[in-house]
């Protein structure tokens, strides 16, 4: 049999079929009345100072058509213009120079203030900083101490007992047990003398640094020649001088390679 199909039921609440349009509300009284002069004729007069004149274009002719430039600019009249210079523009371009000049003047003169006193506080930073590092250095390093800075010290005190010695003999002084008068120039000598000791300490110091850097260069060296190859190419120094592409030697001639250990020599080789 056919199937039935049933119609759909009308909803209980339809939409409403029509509209309501609300009209727009008219004035709530009739409005003023606008009066008007009656209209009076004009005279020529005032339809003179009313006249606006057509527009005058230089682009179009009263045909319409385009003027050419050559045409409007000789029109124009700008070349029947004669152009002068007046008197003051000299004084004046002459004034612009001269300022000029003095403000470029003024900021090099301000640049090298600038300059000069970057430098010294760069020189004073610098002289700071060597104080400190010889602080620094001396502190680390101490009194070296050796048997040969004791025989230096010992010749120096050599040096000065007969310098103070024969300064008495050479300049007539009395006799040692009598009163010492001492004068600028045994003032000035015993200065140069203060000055060669220091001089000397500095160079003694100097030199055992010098001594104790070659040693900790010479471990270092050392250090880096006893890593391994891999290690080597790891930090990028080992730069090998075997096989092609800068391989190491020491990787050619191997019987085994990854394989090795894995298989026994009773087990057949299978590829």
């Amino acid at each position: 049999p056919m199937p039935e199909v049933p119609r759909a039921g009308a909803p209980p609440t339809p939409p409403p079929r029509h509209k309501h349009r609300k009209a727009p509300r008219g004035p709530a009284e009739d409005p003023v009345p606008v009066l008007h002069a009656p209209p009076k004729k004009l005279t020529r007069e005032e339809k003179a100072a009313w006249n606006v004149p057509a527009c005058v274009s230089n682009w179009k002719n009263s045909r319409g058509y385009t003027i050419p430039l050559d045409k409007r600019l000789a029109a124009d009249g700008r070349g029947l213009l004669e152009h002068a210079v007046g008197g003051n523009f000299a004084a004046f371009a002459e004034s612009l120079y001269v300022a000029e000049r003095g403000a470029r003047e003024e900021v090099r003169m301000r640049a090298e203030v600038q300059r000069r006193a970057a430098a010294g506080e760069r020189e004073r930073r610098e002289a700071e900083l060597r104080e400190l590092a010889g602080r620094a250095r001396q502190e680390r390093a101490g009194p070296p101490g050796t048997h040969r800075e004791e025989e230096d010290d010992d010749e120096e005190e050599e040096v000065v007992e007969e310098a103070e010695t024969e300064a008495p003999s050479r300049a007539g002084a009395p006799a040692p047990g009598a009163p010492t008068v001492v004068t600028t120039e045994e003032s000035e000598a015993a200065t140069r003398r203060e000055e060669l000791r220091r001089q000397r300490k500095k160079e003694r110091e100097r030199e055992y640094r010098l001594e104790q850097n070659s040693v900790a260069i010479k471990k270092a060296r050392a250090h880096e020649e006893d890593r391994d190859v891999s290690e080597r190419i790891a930090l990028g120094v080992h730069t090998g001088s075997g096989g092609g592409g800068g391989v190491d030697a020491r990787l050619y001639g191997r019987s085994e390679g990854l394989d090795a250990g894995w298989r026994t020599t009773a087990s057949p080789r299978h590829w």
